[in-house]
This record gives C-alpha cells, structure tokens and sequence, in this order.
C-alpha cells in the first residue's frame, strides 16, 4: 500500500544522496561502503538493511554520473542519473543531488 511505498521512497533517497563508494568484494553477501561522510556510510548501509540496495556508481558521457539502486522486495533494479549535486555546506546543513530515471527527475 501507500505505506509501503512511502518507506520504501524514504530508504530510496537514502540510497541515492551521497557521494558513498562500493568497496570491492562483499561483506556478509552485502556490498560494503566507504566515504569521506562516516553519516553517509551510515545512511547507506541504513537503506541497504532495509532492502534498498546502492549496487554501482558509474560514469556516463558528458561528465555525469548514474547510480543503480536493487530494491530487494521485488529485486527491481533502477539506474538514476545524477544530474547536479549541491555540496554539503555549514550554512545549508545538507547535500542534495538531482536525479533523473526515466522521464521523472527530483531533487
């Protein structure tokens, strides 16, 4: 239902705002990360506990780059391109990215 969907929305956008790295190999059979944001790392594996998994970040022409995030309920997997991230500073107290998937972007 709507609150399923709402959860599983809510641990998409922890999956897919950061700038976290996949370590090579797994841990436990679950991809492991790294960061410079030990927050971020935190938030991520949060996510991919939840069953919404960040599977790869990878380059794509003219500069950007795109995330592939499994949702493990019905192992749907989906890429987003990043499109612009907007830097975690001290007066904002956040980072944002903006995502495009298909025809729908967000910020």
């Amino acid at each position: 239902g709507s609150h399923g969907d709402a959860v599983r929305w809510f641990f998409t956008c922890l999956a897919t705002c950061h700038e976290v790295q996949i370590e090579s190999g797994l841990s436990g059979g679950k991809p492991s990360y790294t960061g410079m944001s030990p927050d971020e790392v935190a938030l991520v594996e949060g996510a991919r506990d939840a069953g919404i998994v960040f599977e790869r970040r990878g380059r794509v022409a003219g500069g950007t780059s795109e995330l592939d995030v499994r949702d493990q309920t019905n192992r749907q997997l989906t890429t987003y391109e990043v499109l612009a991230v907007l830097q975690f500073t001290p007066d904002r107290k956040r980072m944002s990215v903006v995502l495009k998937s298909g025809s729908r972007a967000w910020c």
